[in-house]
């Protein structure tokens, strides 16, 4: 898996009429916010300007914390005691309409719970989702907020489920491969890649 190299966009500022005219006197440019050994595979908005990262790091910019980590714009900071793993610690990062974080990858606790590849982090604590899921792919939250995951489920034949607040369901009867991604057009209708 290859691994990102955290950096940021710094807009470079262009009056009014130069913007208008598309004329902007220099480029976008840029910036490092991570050393070249802090490796991030996973990146959301946290809602409130900042964002969520997910790796394979013990530390992050200087901070100590465990494969996932809180960017407020100016620090970083870590989310409870973190996660479990290894290579692919945290492969998936999504945070759902009320501001719940879901975390997916190869790890087994989260916050030191024991969690199967999939946890919740309320903005305190980290809990699992049911039994958590093996080869966990791509997520999505519907526009209904149906949290939908790719993945092989215990007890289901079904490559993709949806989480009802307390167990895992089968959305179709998608068997072929596991879907490292979703999409879901206006009408409902799902999309799986």
């Amino acid at each position: 898996m290859r691994h990102l190299q955290l950096a940021h966009v710094v807009l470079a500022s262009c009056s009014l009429i130069a913007a208008l005219a598309a004329q902007c006197a220099s480029p976008p440019q840029w910036s490092a916010l991570l050393t070249s050994t802090e490796a991030v595979d996973a990146l959301v908005p946290d809602g409130s300007g900042g964002f969520f990262a997910g790796g394979t790091f013990t530390t992050i910019g200087g901070t100590a914390a465990s494969r996932i980590a809180r960017w407020n714009g100016s620090t970083w900071s870590a989310l409870g005691s973190g996660l479990s793993g290894g290579v692919t610690a945290v492969n998936a990062l999504l945070r759902t309409s009320s501001g719940t974080l879901i975390a997916a990858g190869t790890f087994t606790t989260a916050g030191g719970v024991a969690a199967s590849h999939i946890a919740r982090w309320n903005g305190s604590s980290w809990s699992a989702l049911g039994s958590g899921v093996q080869s966990p792919g791509g997520m999505l939250v519907r526009q209904n907020g149906q949290l939908v995951v790719g993945g092989q489920f215990a007890g289901l034949t079904s490559f993709v489920a949806s989480w009802n607040g307390s167990s895992w369901q089968p959305v179709g009867n998608f068997v072929w491969i596991v879907p490292n991604g979703f999409a879901e057009f206006g009408n409902g209708e799902l999309l799986a890649a």
